[in-house]
């Protein structure tokens, strides 16, 4: 669910940007898979969107204009992927209308913290527009002081840290808001890290930070131009999310880096930072999947701590074709096998048929003669039987050995009809009994972890949504937490 937020915050853009954003917000949180509600609420977006034109219409400082031209942007996105839904409706299932409901949810929620930047700005806006010259003087004096500590921050930190930076003490509401309605890393943003984090404890349940540097995607892009201010940030946002500082900090953390940790008895909470899916971390050196912390004696090191994976948490699911076991018509398959068995017999030819069903690999195998066998593997198959090469293949395999076993034998045409019914069956087996499966997964940090114990994500992400929401639970951040 997302709440309204402030009233008054609203308002600071104009009552009737007020008006439509509690009846927007009414109205999206019981959103359905239905065409009518989703363009009456693509209309309010759009509605939302032009007061905060007319409000820019209306300053003229530069500053201000930047945090509603921010808002703006927010608007836009959530304007643009509500027009993609109505435009997708009437092909639209419910799991794509789910997760793109989820996608317009997020930026709802950036654009929440966006408000509260633009009912700041136009707030101290309201204040400097009536002042005398001469306390206009005094400003621009006290502004000459802060001119020394920021000349070297750029138009955009600048404006950030006037708007946010009140006193040398910031609040975790401030911080918050700060993370969530911004779109990248600021000066402000890691001044107001750096405050919240000086006083933190070191604990005896230590705390590791591993940071891998193994990137081959846009991640580079994000990282590297930024990676001497976005480094350190991001240990001391994770540090503020824990509420204890990190006795271990590994960059360019490696494989062994993580199984030293693992190890490390003093060490109860682990965060993995890099690329990676549910079940894997890209560590530095190496791609490093779930299996591999199943080693010998896990059970004497399971943490009591967390385990924070920050990676995507995408490829949960193992997807593949399975085939069921029907008793009757496997029995018909077995008998069919043996009669041709028995006729080969009659004619004095050395050639047996076999068929087994695999419980554990749900496959059929079809033995000819001995130590020969073809392997029928429903995963090669689709649910709609499109590829049958392989089938295929077996079964012109299986007649051209029966050619050179017997091919002189008046009774060849006999017994090609019976091997080539028998595959036809086995066929037919196939289509009717090849499902689609799903098994998911073991999840990177298990068994060392509890499964309550292990956080991370379920789908694409990136650096600045760890940043926002270290454990996928503010719940447990201390950023968020309630005193």
């Amino acid at each position: 669910m997302v709440f309204i937020g402030s009233r008054k915050e609203l308002r600071k853009i104009s009552s009737h940007f007020e008006n439509v954003w509690i009846s927007f917000i009414h109205a999206f949180n019981p959103l359905e898979n239905d065409e009518a509600q989703m363009k009456a609420l693509l209309a309010q977006a759009e509605i939302l969107r032009n007061e905060v034109v007319k409000k820019n219409n209306t300053i003229n400082d530069q500053k201000v204009k930047e945090t509603l031209d921010g808002l703006w942007t927010l608007l836009e996105a959530i304007r643009s992927q509500l027009a993609e839904m109505v435009e997708n409706m009437p092909e639209m299932e419910e799991i794509e209308f789910s997760l793109r409901k989820k996608n317009v949810k997020k930026e709802i929620k950036r654009a929440k913290g966006e408000i509260t930047l633009c009912a700041d700005a136009l707030e101290e806006y309201e204040k400097e527009r009536d002042l005398t010259p001469k306390q206009h003087l005094r400003k621009y004096e006290k502004s000459l002081k802060e001119y020394e500590k920021t000349r070297d921050m750029t138009p955009e930190q600048l404006s950030r840290r006037q708007f946010f930076k009140r006193t040398t003490s910031i609040a975790k509401k401030s911080l918050a808001l700060m993370l969530v309605g911004s779109s990248g890393l600021t000066a402000g943003i890691y001044t107001a890290l750096l405050e919240l984090s000086k006083d933190l404890p070191l604990k005896g349940d230590g705390l590791a930070i591993l940071i891998s540097y193994r990137t081959d995607s846009w991640w580079d892009a994000a990282l590297k131009p930024f990676g001497k201010l976005f480094i350190p940030a991001y240990v001391t946002r994770v540090e503020i999310a824990f509420g204890q500082r990190a006795n271990i900090v590994k960059t360019a953390a490696t494989s062994q880096d993580l199984f030293d940790m693992l190890h490390d008895k003093n060490i109860q909470n682990i965060v993995v930072f890099g690329h990676g899916s549910w079940h894997t971390w890209d560590a530095t050196d190496r791609e490093v999947p779930s299996k591999e912390l199943n080693y010998d004696g896990w059970k004497n090191d399971q943490k009591k701590g967390l385990f924070v994976k920050h990676t995507c948490g995408d490829d949960r699911l193992k997807k593949y074709s399975a085939l069921l076991f029907n008793k009757e018509k496997f029995k018909a398959l077995e008998k069919e096998c043996e009669q041709i068995n028995k006729e080969m017999r009659v004619l004095d030819f050395e050639i047996n048929f076999r068929l087994k069903f695999d419980w554990e690999k749900e496959w059929i195998v079809l033995y000819w003669k001995e130590g020969v066998s073809w392997l029928l593997d429903s995963r090669s198959l689709t649910t709609k039987w499109n590829d049958q090469s392989m089938f295929d293949n077996n079964k012109k395999e299986v007649l051209s050995r029966a050619k050179k076993e017997f091919g002189e034998s008046p009774s060849f045409p006999v017994i090609v009809l019976k091997i080539i019914s028998l595959f036809n069956n086995l066929e037919s087996y196939l289509k009717e009994y090849t499902y689609q499966r799903e098994d998911e997964r073991q999840r990177f940090g298990t068994p060392q972890y509890p499964r309550d114990r292990i956080k991370g994500w379920e789908g694409i992400a990136g650096p600045w949504n760890f940043m926002i929401d270290v454990f996928g639970d503010r719940k447990l951040d201390q950023l968020y937490a309630k005193k």
